[in-house]
């Protein structure tokens, strides 16, 4: 059996005795409290059969799962097209992938956040709902692009990887044969046809910006929500809520997670995990 990851040990010392329990595993700390406090409200007895870990990224979820098949992963969607879902979940059928960006996209829709907010937090905010929702929605726009961008540039290092890039013309045999090294350039840079690749983006922009596609929707599923969170969302509650003692993003995510309510995007999970 090959060596566990230090992740999946820790994982595997939660479940005492050893097959008490099982585990669903998450991306990271964050995701962890955010999931744990969705069991907590939509299931208070979780516990009772599951635990939640932490597996320190995506990439770790899935290896946990391809040696623990009784137990359960969740990972944000993040830049993955449908097929590439479809391929992964079918490989892994333990595999659940969220139905928004990331974990923080349940953190930046207005009308999601607004009730999170306490009544003497709202009444601070001058214009009320309205103007927050101006407020958070504002760079929309420009997030949208930013978020195209990224679904179409960072699967690039995991292709080219695949192709090969960098070991396969690092082999002392691969650098005796002019041939094999001019083969194996010309495939990478083909691969990074930078027409191609632009190409693409805009005709995922054209997509993403049509009228047809409501706001809600571009900011829960296109817009880096991890990102936006932290760039956008918590320096403007920062702004409206407090001016003058500013709190890291870390606050306003650990604040909002307390009041998170049950999101009924977790109900297939939930069955998967067979809670009552």
């Amino acid at each position: 059996m090959n060596q566990l990851s230090a992740p999946h040990r820790k994982i595997r010392s939660l479940i005492n005795p050893a097959g008490s329990r099982r585990a669903l595993v998450v991306e990271g700390d964050d995701d962890k409290v955010f999931i744990e406090r969705q069991l907590d409200t939509a299931h208070p007895g979780w516990r009772a059969k599951w635990v939640v870990g932490s597996a320190t990224g995506k990439t770790r979820v899935l290896d946990i799962l391809d040696l623990e098949p009784t137990w359960l992963g969740l990972v944000d969607s993040d830049e993955w097209d449908s097929s590439t879902i479809t391929q992964l979940t079918t490989q892994l059928p333990s595999l659940h992938v969220l139905p928004r960006y990331c974990m923080e996209s349940y953190f930046i829709l207005p009308r999601e956040v607004w009730p999170l907010l306490t009544t003497s937090e709202q009444a601070k905010i001058s214009g009320g709902y309205p103007a927050f929702v101006s407020a958070i929605m504002a760079p929309l726009a420009s997030w949208v692009r930013h978020g195209v961008l990224w679904q179409v540039v960072n699967p690039l290092w995991a292709g080219l990887k695949a192709k090969g890039f960098k070991d396969a013309l690092l082999d002392i045999t691969a650098a005796q044969s002019d041939q094999t090294i001019q083969a194996k350039l010309q495939e990478w840079d083909a691969y990074l046809d930078s027409t191609t690749i632009f190409n693409d983006f805009q005709a995922r922009l054209a997509n993403a910006i049509r009228p047809t596609l409501p706001d809600e929707q571009k900011l829960a599923t296109l817009v880096h929500g991890k990102s936006f969170f932290r760039a956008h969302v918590s320096v403007t509650l920062n702004q409206l809520l407090k001016p003058l003692n500013a709190e890291p993003a870390e606050y306003w995510l650990t604040e909002l997670t307390k009041n998170s309510p049950a999101h009924s995007d977790f109900a297939p999970l939930w069955a998967d995990m067979q809670l009552p």
